[in-house]
């Protein structure tokens, strides 16, 4: 076994002139480059691959370990189902965890101006759209977790790309309520919504993201993470409501996750200042 920033390393050890042939012959090339290996933990859980059968155990199993512990509860059994499935085909192919980011951002986007419409039918094309991309947006982590490709451009790319999507949904929102109901106020409410998520999102990057260099960019919202007040906010930044306005597109009432957003959005900005300055003192 070996830890990932070894793979580099050992695939060309692999790849040498005299290349090796059987597991035993693999083994006696990875002891002398890196050593005798040490003994497996007992929380790993070794698998033999003898068969074909064993390979799709094993891919499954592979799978599964790239789900996050950060999952939202829809997030979990809902799209991670769907989303390890679409990375197992992406798998074998040359798309890379990038151009599925901008494939994701892409989609959402394409939603957004569904929300104009005020028809239930446009509505729920808007927000099953909208799922989709919080599907395949985690597919890029997915894959690259997979693939050893995890990069602090890829990470910058799918946090903001994210906030682009929301920012574009709420705008859409705002602007076709206004003008189902020839009025500016909904526009109000875009605005509070569209700043308070700006907020947020520039918040949390220049406090846990900006100088981070190594792992997943971002994995909570708090500098200190698993406090109970941090796994709190930590739990209201997951995308769970996506089904929330689903359920109101449904109705044609998509426009109503609006108000809680224009609420919700500068309150969680509120709270993030909170959290900042109570790390501050418990750092103190």
């Amino acid at each position: 076994m070996l830890t990932g920033a070894a793979v580099p390393d050992s695939l060309a050890v692999l790849s040498a002139k005299e290349k090796a042939h059987g597991v035993t012959a693999v083994q006696d090339q990875l002891t002398h480059r890196f050593g005798s290996p040490a003994q497996v933990p007992d929380a790993i859980d070794p698998m033999t691959v003898a068969t074909t059968t064993d390979i799709d155990i094993a891919e499954w199993r592979l799978l599964r370990g790239l789900v996050k512990d950060t999952d939202g509860f829809m997030a979990r059994h809902v799209e991670r189902p769907i989303s390890l499935r679409i990375s197992r085909r992406l798998a074998s192919t040359g798309i890379t965890p990038n151009q599925i980011t901008l494939i994701s951002v892409g989609i959402g986007l394409c939603g957004a101006p569904f929300f104009l419409s005020t028809h239930w039918l446009w509505q729920t094309a808007g927000a099953l759209l909208f799922l989709a991309h919080s599907i395949l947006d985690g597919c890029d982590g997915e894959l690259a977790r997979l693939r050893f490709q995890e990069s602090r451009l890829g990470g910058i790319i799918d946090y903001w790309g994210d906030n682009v999507v929301h920012i574009v949904v709420f705008a859409c929102m705002a602007v076709g309520w206004s003008l189902s109901v020839s009025a500016s106020w909904p526009l109000l409410l875009g605005i509070a919504a569209i700043l308070g998520n700006l907020g947020s999102a520039g918040f949390v990057y220049w406090r846990t993201m900006h100088t981070k260099n190594d792992g997943p960019l971002f994995t909570s919202v708090a500098t200190i993470p698993g406090q109970r007040f941090a796994r709190m906010l930590d739990a209201a930044s997951r995308r769970d409501f996506i089904y929330l306005v689903l359920i109101l597109a449904l109705f044609g009432k998509s426009n109503w996750f609006l108000v809680l957003a224009a609420a919700g959005a500068p309150i969680f900005f509120l709270l993030l200042l909170f959290l900042a300055v109570r790390e501050r003192f418990q750092a103190a």
